[in-house]
């Protein structure tokens, strides 16, 4: 009875957390292929390159993984929680306090564990791109370089969204193309190693 009570009142988290997480995990992405553009393009032979630096590519591969698994979830979350799950979450302007999420009490819980999950997750993904970059510039610029091929511009686009006032769903839509080009790049210099 309880529960049902607690279900009528709603609670109203802000989605931009969500969309800014993803956005900032994007940005992350995006540094290796400022690496590769600063870097002479002078590189060391693949084989050895990913050799040393096989447990922080391993590392961005899960945290990246983690990371897409959270969203999912988030918006599962938000589909059975809300009244309106798709305008609340993905059709708002993206800024802070422009969108909320008018989620049931009984839904809150899952959806702050997992927006916990996803900030963690970040946080992993962001000190080891940082340590790839900072320890292998090469194998950093390596990634930049693929990245490149499928993302090019992309910087430019997402600004574009930020300043023309474009949707949640844009934003995430293109953060999710950005960390998508990484992971494929983190794959293919994984493959090269064997």
């Amino acid at each position: 009875m309880q529960n049902d009570i607690d279900d009528l009142e709603l609670v109203d988290p802000d989605p931009f957390i969500v969309t800014t997480t993803c956005l900032a995990a994007a940005t992350v992405a995006l540094q290796f292929i400022q690496t590769f553009k600063l870097l002479d393009k002078h590189k060391p032979d693949q084989t050895h390159l990913v050799e040393s630096s096989y447990t922080p590519l391993c590392q961005l591969r899960d945290a990246i993984d983690s990371m897409q698994s959270h969203i999912k979830n988030i918006e599962i979350a938000v589909e059975h929680g809300s009244n309106a799950p798709d305008k609340e979450f993905h059709n708002v302007e993206f800024g802070v306090s422009l969108g909320f999420l008018n989620l049931k009490h009984s839904v809150h819980k899952e959806y702050s564990q997992k927006l916990s999950g996803l900030i963690q997750q970040f946080g992993v993904f962001s000190q080891w791109a940082s340590h790839l970059i900072r320890q292998n510039p090469d194998v950093a610029a390596s990634l930049g370089e693929e990245m490149l091929g499928i993302v090019s511009d992309a910087d430019a686009r997402l600004n574009k969204m930020i300043r023309g006032g474009a949707t949640n769903q844009q934003i995430l839509a293109e953060s999710r193309f950005i960390l998508n080009a990484c992971h494929q790049a983190v794959e293919n210099l994984l493959r090269q190693r064997n």
